[in-house]
């Protein structure tokens, strides 16, 4: 099977760009060796035998129809970084790539600790400052609980379902107190389900010093 994709593009008039998906077909391998051994023990002779393969039509994740339901913008929400601080902001470039285009079907749900981790020089990330334990320390991925924030706010406009939220240790300089979200391991993580009918698309991007989340789908509220 091949699944549908969707990208978002700066186009006004066309705001998506999608592929087709198709069908695919997956062997039954019970079902063929035993068609393979009656086939032996009918009346072969020997000879050249042909047996088909018994197939079953796997339909993709992601058809041409669901990906094209996604054209409402549903939630938004942006945060201001230093573009000064180079290893922070690099970390934040680099954890929004990992997010941005993700889609999640009416019931999935997404943990924002798959996607970032593990926050490593090889997985892109740099040093930088983080809390931990109520201070500061110089920690890989420093700066990925603002992503987490910013992902976090543009969840609640969107009104997906939060089901994991952990605040931070200290107040953060990018929202307002209450508003933050933290990550840290597993032990603190964002959890969000798609409670609609239809799919999410989620966009991220960093652009100057801010640092953007969108939530698109189709609008029904």
């Amino acid at each position: 099977a091949v699944e549908a994709t969707i990208t978002r593009t700066s186009s006004n008039s066309n705001p998506f760009e999608t592929t087709e998906s198709q069908e695919g077909l997956t062997v039954d391998i019970a079902s063929t060796v035993k068609a393979i051994k009656e086939a032996v023990a009918g009346d072969w002779n020997g000879g050249d035998l042909e047996v088909d393969a018994v197939v079953e039509v796997v339909e993709p994740r992601l058809t041409t129809e669901i990906v094209e339901s996604i054209q409402d913008l549903l939630g938004e929400h942006y945060t201001n970084y230093n573009p000064a601080e180079t290893d922070r902001s690099q970390n934040l470039i680099n954890g929004t790539g990992f997010i941005n285009g993700v889609v999640m079907l009416p019931g999935e749900s997404m943990s924002l600790h798959d996607y970032l981790y593990p926050c490593t020089v090889e997985n892109g990330y740099r040093s930088a400052i983080a809390y931990a334990d109520g201070g500061y320390v110089d920690s890989i991925g420093g700066g990925a609980c603002q992503l987490c924030t910013t992902l976090y706010n543009a969840v609640l406009r969107a009104e997906l379902e939060v089901t994991q939220r952990q605040n931070h240790s200290m107040s953060v300089s990018y929202v307002k107190p209450s508003m933050d979200a933290a990550i840290a391991g597993t032990y603190k993580d964002l959890k969000v389900k798609n409670p609609y009918d239809t799919p999410i698309y989620v966009e991220g991007y960093t652009k100057g010093k801010t640092l953007t989340f969108t939530i698109y789908g189709k609008e029904t509220r």
